[in-house]
């Protein structure tokens, strides 16, 4: 009958756990402190690069505009001239001046006209 007691007696004691907290493993690390460094780094480098590539890109683009206004300009100038120059040999046929000369009160005279070879 002992047992059958001791039993109940260890039935209605209230058992005490034991909590034991888990062990946390530490994990090794995939990277060393270094790698972490280097691939900083690395990033930090291609990114200096593409900020370098995109500024040297938008200075290209400035001077090609700058240089398509300055063609634009050049072909108005070319045209400007070339009217210029048309106008010139209009104005110096020897028709143009006698007829502009008349206009302006003088007369031809053939004995004051001296040939020169």
């Amino acid at each position: 009958m002992a047992t059958v007691v001791d039993r109940y007696q260890h039935e209605r004691e209230p058992q005490k756990q034991i909590h034991t907290e888990p062990k946390v493993r530490a994990r090794p690390s995939l990277l060393t402190t270094r790698e972490k460094f280097l691939i900083v780094f690395m990033a930090v480098v291609v990114a200096l690069f593409a900020i370098s590539i995109i500024n040297t890109e938008a200075k290209i683009f400035t001077v090609n505009s700058e240089n398509v206004a300055l063609e634009s300009k050049i072909d108005e100038q070319t045209k400007v001239n070339n009217d210029l120059k048309d106008e010139i040999s209009l104005l110096s046929m020897p028709e143009t001046i006698i007829q502009k000369a008349e206009q302006m009160g003088l007369t031809l005279n053939d004995q004051n006209v001296k040939a020169v070879k």
